[in-house]
């Protein structure tokens, strides 16, 4: 059945219609989407919610939302978004077992935050270049086109501590909304440490590919500093080139090795 979410209709498809929204649709949508799971947020049942928003957030004038929307910036409109994400619960009235009532209310649950989900990546992906919801419910700036696989494929080894977590942990430090340069720089060190580890352990590119890469992980300001590194560069620009190369070849060397790492790739929803 196709994505109704990414079929292009006629106005856009023939007329050129401009899909991209401002920041005030955004907030016009998400307040939408807040009405139809206002029933399903657990904040709502609190005793002082804004209080308790504020204790976890720590921002002001967040909560209620109704009451707020139309002052938020898009700091606070993100941070509404993924605090509804964690705080969506469906509860089960009548006799059903504990256990089985438990059971059913956390399926339930997952399945009404997936739908949550869905529908704000329905809109974010149009606002200001593309942004998502992440499934660990962080908002994250949309991969450049080509790349989408590479961030949402989730790499599983038999060596999750040096591979799995540490891929996942610069995928998200890298990805996440308002990333510095030392967010981004930090996520390219990890994969780095990665592909150190890769070729400590004998899995190698090709000798010049092998040898081209490191170059640029010793040389341009990513570790082991010292004065011949090379630091004098668009850092935006070539951080984003490095990030993608480096994953890509981290990526390219486990499918290659598949069997020694006993490797599963499951693509994230």
């Amino acid at each position: 059945m196709t994505d109704l979410s990414d079929r292009r209709y006629y106005g856009e498809r023939i007329a050129g219609i401009d899909p991209r929204i401002s920041f005030e649709i955004l907030k016009d949508i998400f307040s939408a989407i807040y009405g139809e799971y206002e029933e399903y947020i657990s904040i709502n049942n609190y005793k002082n919610a804004d209080i308790y928003v504020y204790g976890i957030t720590k921002m002001m004038d967040i909560w209620p939302i109704e009451d707020n929307i139309r002052l938020y910036n898009e700091v606070d409109l993100f941070t509404a978004m993924e605090l509804l994400y964690h705080h969506i619960r469906v509860y089960i009235l009548g006799s059903t077992y504990p256990f089985e009532k438990k059971g059913l209310e956390t399926e339930k649950t997952e399945k009404k935050k997936k739908a949550y989900r869905a529908k704000i990546n329905t809109i974010l992906k149009h606002y200001n270049g593309g942004y998502e919801l992440s499934e660990d419910g962080e908002i994250q700036k949309l991969s450049p086109l080509g790349f989408e696989t590479l961030i949402e494929e989730a790499i599983e080894t038999n060596d999750p501590d040096s591979i799995d977590l540490r891929v996942k942990y610069a995928i998200s430090k890298f990805s996440r909304y308002n990333s510095s340069v030392e967010d981004k720089k930090e996520a390219i060190r990890t994969l780095a440490d990665v592909l150190e580890y890769l070729k400590e352990s004998d899995i190698r590119l090709p000798r010049d590919d092998e040898k081209n890469l490191f170059n640029i992980i010793n040389n341009f300001d990513i570790r082991h500093l010292n004065r011949k590194q090379q630091s004098d560069y668009d850092k935006d620009i070539w951080y984003d080139w490095m990030f993608y190369t480096f994953l890509a070849s981290i990526c390219v060397l486990l499918k290659l090795n598949d069997k020694k790492f006993d490797l599963k790739i499951q693509r994230t929803e």
